[in-house]
Order: structure tokens, then sequence, then C-alpha cells
């Protein structure tokens, strides 16, 4: 008599789980598929991510006056914050590289704001990037 019960009470228990399994196999599926497609529409956005910070650091190394240093932070703000929502999308590994370059160019800003001596101007420059870009992305 108890065997025969655990032979039904493990039979219903696996009817009952096996839907389950089932639908747990197929919202497996569906995640990676979906996060799958979202690495695959994130590369070009993360590879224009890439080609603007680089341009950035370029532009900072090669900025030879303080009004250079002024226009670099003010063009790397504008453009970076216009790329905030596909940082939020990166995949961590990918958010490692762009901080590697947003750390390359605070070090190159700090030396050449050092060098020139344009802290107020470029906190400036920054602040009106910021303000640019937020009122055009409330539009």
């Amino acid at each position: 008599m108890k065997l025969r019960f655990f032979i039904l009470s493990i039979a219903c228990m696996a009817i009952f789980a096996m839907p389950a399994q089932a639908a747990s196999k197929a919202q497996t599926k569906v995640q990676t598929t979906k996060s799958a497609e979202a690495v695959k529409v994130s590369t070009q956005e993360f590879n224009k991510l890439k080609a603007t910070l680089t341009s950035a650091i370029s532009e900072m190394k090669s900025a030879a006056s303080a009004k250079a240093v002024t226009n670099s932070m003010y063009n790397y703000t504008k453009s970076f914050l216009g790329m905030n929502k596909v940082y939020k999308g990166l995949t961590n590994y990918q958010k490692k590289q762009v901080d590697v370059l947003v750390k390359q160019f605070g070090v190159q800003s700090k030396a050449k704001i050092a060098k020139y001596g344009c802290k107020k101007e470029a906190d400036a420059a920054i602040q009106k990037a910021t303000m640019e870009a937020l009122s055009s992305l409330s539009k």
C-alpha cells in the first residue's frame, strides 16, 4: 500500500512538474533571444560611442590652447550625454571598455586644464553643453 502511494505521488509530481519545466525552458529561450537581439542592436551604437570617445580623447590631446580645451570639453559633453541611454543597454564588458575611455579622457582633460589654467571656462562649457543636450532630449 505504501509503495503504491509512493509511486502514485511521484507520478503526480512528475505530471505537474513537466508543464512548469517546459514553460521555464520556453521563457529562458525567449529571454536569450531578446538579450541576443539587444546586443546586436547595441553593437553598432557601441561602436559609435567608442568612436566618439576616441575622437574626443584625440581632440583633447591635440588641444594647444585654453579655447581648444574648452571646445573639446563642450563637444565631449554634448556628444556623450546623447549617448547616455546607449550606455545603459551595454553588456558589462562593453561598459568596462567605455569606462576606460572615459577615464582616459578625464586624465587628458585634467592635464590640459591644469596646463592652460582654464577650469572656469571648462566648467562653463560643460554646463552649456549639458543644458543644450537636456533641452534637445526634452523636445
